[in-house]
């Protein structure tokens, strides 16, 4: 989706892969654009994470929204 909202917070990019409620976009984690990130180093999260979406510079999920296509398996890991 382009120009969502997510959270309460305007993304350019929302793609979600798991949702409780697929009406809502509430109760879904997914990759979404994240301007407000200016820290992207692998302990980040650790003081200004997410609820459960994974946060995507603008450039990379730009090139990720023209690379995938409704119905892609999204295998999460720790």
């Amino acid at each position: 989706y382009k120009d969502a909202n997510v959270s309460g917070a305007k993304v350019d990019y929302w793609m979600p892969f798991h949702c409780r409620d697929m009406v809502k976009i509430y109760g879904c984690e997914g990759f979404h654009d994240a301007y407000w990130q200016k820290d992207w180093s692998s302990s980040a999260y650790h003081k200004n994470g997410s609820a459960g979406c994974v946060h995507v510079k603008t450039a990379d999920i730009k090139r990720l929204a023209g690379m995938v296509k409704v119905g892609t398996t999204v295998v999460v890991q720790k």
